[in-house]
This record gives structure tokens, sequence and C-alpha cells, in this order.
């Protein structure tokens, strides 16, 4: 089975998503497309696939670095193997105009919705964002909340396919066990 995940390897809930998956569906492939390199130390079976090495001159300007990431997202899907399941993470519209080639190219799509990425979307955002909606077999949420207003905003049109699921932060399970004051942890 392989696996293509779309989202930032330097966000601290991608790598322990992918280090936790890896490690469960050892015998799998995950390849993963980031605008950043992480410096977590993946297994094997995880292959990163990074848009813009550090010092890239079209790293630094934002908008031409949107256009270029999407081009570059779209050549690696259409060009990979099929995949078995792709998961994005954070939906924004460069993700989201990905619906197309990803639909081609992947039979399983599990779309994440994080909250910044609905709750800050313009009207005109929300329907590019809708693009993948429409083509994901799941969408997921971390909180009832956020998911209860997805639902309503889009009229329930996708309430059979939503889910909770919660990303566990490894770090917060570090800082919670430190005997530390308040004082001493600012």
């Amino acid at each position: 089975m392989n696996f293509l995940i779309v989202g930032d390897t330097g966000s601290t809930f991608v790598e322990n998503f992918l280090v936790r998956m890896a490690e469960y569906f050892n015998e799998y492939l995950f390849d993963v497309l980031s605008l950043r390199v992480s410096n977590t130390e993946f297994p094997k079976t995880v292959n990163q696939h990074v848009l813009f090495r550090s010092g890239s001159i079209i790293g630094k300007i934002p908008k031409v670095r949107g256009i270029w990431s999407l081009i570059q997202k779209q050549r690696y899907i259409a060009k990979a193997k099929p995949y078995d399941i792709c998961h994005v993470h954070f939906i924004d519209k460069h993700s989201a105009l990905l619906s197309r080639v990803l639909s081609r190219r992947c039979k399983n799509i599990v779309s994440s919705v994080w909250g910044s990425d609905f709750y800050r979307s313009s009207g005109s955002i929300r329907r590019v964002q809708e693009r993948l909606y429409k083509i994901s077999n799941v969408i997921t949420f971390t909180n009832e909340k956020s998911m209860m207003e997805f639902d309503e905003y889009y009229d329930k049109r996708y309430s059979r396919k939503l889910r909770i699921c919660r990303f566990g932060l490894a770090p917060l399970e570090v800082l919670r066990n430190l005997e530390l004051s308040k004082k001493e942890c600012r």
C-alpha cells in the first residue's frame, strides 16, 4: 500500500503523524510533499520530497513561491505511481487546487481541516477548498465545534464524510511531566 501525504513536515503535527503512521504501518511506503525539510529522523519507508531548498530565491517571494509549489506538486503527483491513500493536511487554496490530479492518482483521499484553514478563509477561498472536499472520502477535524460549524457552513453536504481525528503532541506530554512552576516555564 502506498500513501501520499501533502503537508508541511516542518509542523510538529505532520512530523508526529508521519512517525506514528510509519511505525504502525511499517511495511507500507509514505511519500511526503512538503515545503520545508524536517529535522526528524523518519523511518526508511518515509520519502520526503521538499519543494524548496533553503536559500532558494523562489522560496523567498510569497506569491511566486505559492504558484511554483503548486506546479511542482501537480507535476510530482501526475508522474508518480498511483496511491492507495492521499492525506492532505491543512486545506489551503493551493492544496485544494490539487483536487483534479489527486482524484486521478489516488484511490482514497483524506482531508484534515486544522481549524484556521477553515475559520480564516474568505467565501471565495472556501469555494476553492470545496473542490477538495467534494472528492474526499473522509474529512477530519480536531474538535467537534469546528466539525459542526463546517457542516453548517456547507449545508450538511459532507455530513457523512466528517470525522473527529485528534492529533496528539508529543512535546506537550514532556512539558506536562516537567516539575516547574508557571513562572519558571515562562
